[in-house]
C-alpha cells in the first residue's frame, strides 16, 4: 500500500467517524440541557423550625432552616443568652416525605444536652421533646420544593462598599 491510497482510506474512516459523532451530539447535548433544567427545577427539601423551653422557663425559637435530606445539617442560633446548636439527619420514609425519620442532638454553649437519639415524625406535626430539669425541645419539619437560588443564603452585610474612597463605607 502506497501512502496514497492510505490517505483517502483514512479520510473516507474519519469522515464516518465524524458524521457518526455529529449523529450522537445532539442527543448528548440534549441530555446535558435537559440535566440543566433539572438542576433548576425546585426540588423537595426540609424546612426545620425549632423552639426550645430554657430550664427557666424563658422560650426561644428559631423561624426556621432549609435542609437538604439524608445530609448531616444543624440549626445553630442565639437567644436567651446561650448559643444553640440542633444536629439533625433528617430521612423521608417516602417520596413525598409525608413520615421522616429523625436523628437529634442537642448543644448549647458547645456543651452536649440531649445526646443524639431518634425517632420517627409526620410533616408539618410539632414534635416535644422534654428532658429532665425543665428543658423541652420542640421540632416541626415540613417539606417544601424549593429552587437551587432559593436554598442559597445571602447575607446583604456582606457586600463591598459602594465608596471605595470611603473605608469605613459599608459598615453599621
Amino acid at each position: 500500500m502506497s501512502g496514497r491510497n492510505l490517505s483517502p482510506r483514512l479520510g473516507i474512516l474519519l469522515s464516518a467517524v465524524l458524521l457518526g459523532a455529529s449523529a450522537i451530539a445532539p442527543d448528548a447535548s440534549a441530555a446535558a440541557g435537559s440535566k440543566s433544567k433539572e438542576e433548576d427545577e425546585a426540588r423537595l427539601m426540609a424546612l426545620v423550625k425549632v423552639e426550645i423551653k430554657l430550664e427557666n422557663g424563658k422560650i426561644v425559637r428559631h423561624s426556621g432552616e432549609i435542609v437538604d435530606w439524608d445530609q448531616d445539617a444543624s440549626v445553630v442560633f442565639d437567644g436567651g443568652g446561650h448559643s444553640h446548636q440542633v444536629n439533625l439527619h433528617l430521612h423521608p420514609k417516602d417520596d413525598r416525605a409525608k413520615k421522616i425519620e429523625v436523628r437529634m442532638a442537642y448543644e448549647r454553649d458547645a456543651t452536649l444536652v440531649l445526646a443524639p437519639f431518634s425517632f420517627e415524625t409526620k410533616a408539618r406535626k410539632r414534635e416535644v421533646i422534654q428532658s429532665d430539669g425543665g428543658l423541652a425541645l420542640a421540632v416541626t419539619i415540613t417539606p417544601k420544593k424549593v429552587k437551587p437560588e432559593e436554598n442559597k443564603r445571602r447575607d446583604d452585610s456582606l457586600d463591598g462598599p459602594t465608596d471605595p474612597n470611603d473605608p469605613l463605607d459599608g459598615l453599621e
